[in-house]
């Protein structure tokens, strides 16, 4: 049967999927997906694939969780800005878990095209989407939670396409290497940022977030995939940014102008120490004036 796509509805900020199954009494995990789209003006979709979910507990037993009746297609850009999509709940026993597994429907480099992982651009045209050369077809998401007896995980598992998508030119191939991570919602939060008085230089603005005191100018090195080690990043519209599915912790926020051929044209300017609680939104106010 072909591949269906994920309805989503907006419904609080989140978007659902229902994946039907039979729970056991020992447990389960509530699999929600997320993603950091790349900054990239003329993309317009990332549509991935996903036939199967698995999970492995800290002893290194992955269990299984459903194998699709049909796999589920998935706008990766859809889901930023705090917007999330439900897979489904899957039994699973209780204990302590470090990783998901995705079992994806995509294409190796060097092979045949598929329509069912590819790239959308503005324009309407399309490019497959190919897994990295060493992929097994999956995407491992790592990341420490626990099941308990008789209740739910409830995770979100953020796949990060920022750093995972890479666009050789002279091959004009795009290239998957997803490296996701995945925590328990209870230990996420999000920041939101308003902007005054800010009048950058260069075509656009994105906000990257680090865990504080990480950033360094080696951030700037790579030319085609710069601020590599950021942990979220957004583009800024009409003043306004979100930086979602962020883990409790303190971040430093770099404000970056890009140029209309995507490439960093400087800095302009950063907020230090910005706490961020779990189930909490922080608000950020930021004067142009004072960056």
């Amino acid at each position: 049967m072909g591949s269906r796509i994920l309805v989503l509805l907006a419904l609080s900020g989140v978007l659902l999927f229902t994946q039907c199954t039979d729970l056991g009494d020992s447990g389960s995990i509530v699999v929600h997906i997320a993603d950091v789209p790349p900054v990239e003006q003329d993309i317009t979709g990332i549509y991935v694939t996903i036939t199967d979910v698995e999970y492995r507990k800290a002893d290194g037993i992955w269990q299984d969780g459903a194998l699709f009746d049909d796999p589920i297609q998935v706008n990766l850009l859809d889901l930023s800005n705090g917007v999330t999509a439900l897979l489904g709940e899957y039994p699973a026993l209780a204990g302590n878990y470090e990783a998901i597994r995705f079992v994806l429907e995509a294409p190796v480099e060097g092979q045949g095209a598929s329509d069912k992982s590819y790239v959308q651009f503005a324009n309407g045209s399309t490019e497959p989407l190919y897994l990295a050369s060493l992929s097994d077809r999956t995407a491992v998401a790592t990341g420490n939670f626990t099941v308990p007896f008789n209740g739910s995980a409830e995770v979100v598992a953020d796949f990060n396409t920022r750093t995972a998508l890479v666009h050789t030119q002279g091959e004009n191939l795009y290239v998957w290497n997803p490296n996701p991570r995945v925590s328990e919602s209870v230990r996420l939060g999000s920041l939101e940022g308003t902007l005054t008085e800010f009048a950058p230089e260069g075509s656009y603005t994105v906000a990257y977030a680090y865990s504080k005191g990480t950033f360094s100018e080696a951030e700037l090195a790579d030319v085609e995939m710069p601020f590599p080690n950021a942990f979220s990043a957004d583009v800024v519209e009409s003043d306004e940014f979100i930086l979602a599915s962020l883990p409790i912790g303190v971040y430093d926020i770099y404000l970056v102008s890009f140029n209309s051929d995507g490439k960093v044209h400087r800095v302009e300017g950063e907020v230090q120490t910005i706490v961020v609680d779990a189930g909490s939104v922080t608000q950020v106010d930021i004067d142009g004036n004072n960056l």
